[in-house]
């Protein structure tokens, strides 16, 4: 019923096409500048297959936007699928707090996938289209909730779907999981017991679609990430320490942008709004509000909490986006007896959407001229190892130091400081392992063993062949070690 009353919403195809828009318009630079990010530029040679991350789905939806059984780039087509994604996830989640749709709605919900986090995910030319629908399972099965049988069976399948797929969106069912039960007791008026009892589902299609993936589906994965728990004895120490660790660089990342502050006050509104719709005691309404936003802030981390080796960089942080737009869309008043409840949250939405927008398009064109930046330093490099590398000997390069930022990209990452840092990867950067990509897209690349086992053994004595402004070319045996300069203007 909840599905059918979704799809025949007034002004459905225009909200849809107006969310598309927005995440048009804020993605423009970035698509504009037809970006290989980290793991791109490999995947654009070879192909991708995610089936070693326990991504299944993931590749099986290559195959599909690809019609072929292997990943080529159709860029900006992923990235356009995901917003697709994204958009419909938001309205979903407009309709189910607001029991309706439209502009406003659709814009509160922009920081699902405008969050500054998840423009990393929306980066990857490959890796996009699966990550937004990861998101949109962790939503869907909430337009099942009122029958309770087809709403659990339905959130097994559509979180096993996301583990399958991406499994950092996993936050965000149990974020909105939590706001619904609330909201069916504090709004809705429903009994305790039917509102503890749709948080038990919830809770139960949680673990058992998580213990599924976990026993059966994962292929256990120990490099820089990890899929290993923590034993019973060190859950609340690790999980402690991840939390901690997950927080402090919420702050530090998102504490430089107007966006930090406006979601502050957003918290406010949420908070006062959500007491004066309560039909239920106002003083307990004040703290289970007060509640989901520090345990939805907490959860929205998900169960990399509980890993002993967590993903921490900005793409894991999908959850933060999700929670936002629950707070943001909860926030909107909808009744016109108190023009202060009613416009002071609009207003915030719009400026949030706006500063999310702002930074999106000067992102865009930091990584841009980053990428370019990177393009010129390779031909530089090539130039100089093939004066020196005779096209018959068979070498092997090792990288040391790092290229740093592009003059153009160093005021975003100035302003933005620790977020900008951990967006714009330098790519050419020590003996990182995707660091020799930009040598392996390039044709006319002297093509060694980089980062071999060559290098590893070199011998402790090396040769000074050639130093300029932006590297220095040692040999040490068969190695040539070029250390990488960062020019100062």
């Amino acid at each position: 019923m909840v599905m059918k009353d979704f799809s025949r919403q007034p002004h459905f195809k225009q909200v849809f096409i107006f969310g598309i828009l927005v995440y048009g318009v804020a993605l423009f630079a970035l698509i504009r500048g037809d970006v290989y990010y980290i793991d791109d530029w490999g995947y654009s040679i070879n192909g991708g297959n995610w089936n070693h991350f326990s991504r299944y789905v993931a590749t099986k939806l290559s195959h599909i936007v690809n019609l072929k059984p292997i990943a080529i780039d159709v860029s900006p087509l992923t990235q356009i699928f995901a917003v697709m994604f994204l958009v419909f996830g938001g309205m979903i989640i407009s309709f189910l707090i607001r029991k309706k749709i439209d502009y406003i709605g659709m814009l509160a919900a922009i920081p699902l996938g405008l969050s500054p986090y998840f423009l990393e995910n929306l980066s990857y030319k490959f890796d996009s289209v699966f990550m937004g629908f990861s998101v949109l399972c962790c939503i869907l099965p909430f337009l099942l909730k009122d029958r309770t049988l087809i709403f659990f069976i339905s959130s097994v399948v559509c979180l096993i779907l996301m583990y399958c797929s991406y499994q950092a969106s996993n936050g965000i069912y149990m974020i909105l999981g939590i706001y619904l039960t609330l909201s069916v007791y504090f709004v809705e008026g429903a009994s305790l017991k039917r509102a503890l009892g749709f948080l038990f589902v919830c809770i139960l299609a949680f673990l058992i679609a998580s213990l599924v993936y976990k026993v059966f589906l994962v292929k256990p994965v120990e490099t820089y990430v990890s899929d290993s728990m923590f034993p019973l004895s060190q859950l609340l120490i690790g999980g402690g320490a991840n939390l901690k660790r997950y927080l402090t660089l919420v702050y530090e990342d998102l504490s430089r942008t107007p966006y930090f502050y406006l979601v502050l006050v957003t918290m406010m509104c949420f908070v006062l709004h959500f007491v004066r719709v309560s039909i239920r005691s106002k003083f307990f309404a004040f703290v289970s509000s007060a509640l989901f936003i520090v345990l939805g802030l907490c959860i929205s981390y998900g169960l990399y909490l509980v890993l002993q080796k967590p993903l921490f960089t900005p793409r894991a942080f999908i959850g933060i986006g999700g929670f936002v737009a629950v707070l943001c869309v909860a926030s909107i008043d909808d009744t016109r007896n108190s023009k202060i409840f009613r416009i002071l949250p609009r207003i915030l939405i719009v400026l949030i959407a706006y500063s999310l927008v702002v930074f999106a398009t000067a992102y865009g064109n930091a990584v841009t001229k980053q990428q370019e930046y990177i393009y010129f330093r390779t031909d530089v490099l090539v130039r100089d190892l093939e004066s020196i590398i005779s096209k018959d000997e068979q070498s092997a390069v090792e990288f040391q130091g790092n290229i740093g930022y592009a003059r153009a990209t160093k005021p975003f990452v100035y302003y933005y400081q620790n977020i900008g840092r951990r967006l714009i990867p330098t790519l050419m950067n020590g003996n990182w392992v995707f660091t020799y990509q930009p040598l392996l897209n390039h044709r006319k690349a002297p093509y060694g063993g980089y980062g071999s086992s060559e290098c590893q053994n070199k011998p402790a004595q090396s040769t000074l062949l050639l130093s300029n402004h932006y590297q220095d070319i040692y040999k040490a045996g068969s190695c040539y070690i070029v250390n990488l300069k960062d020019p100062k203007p």
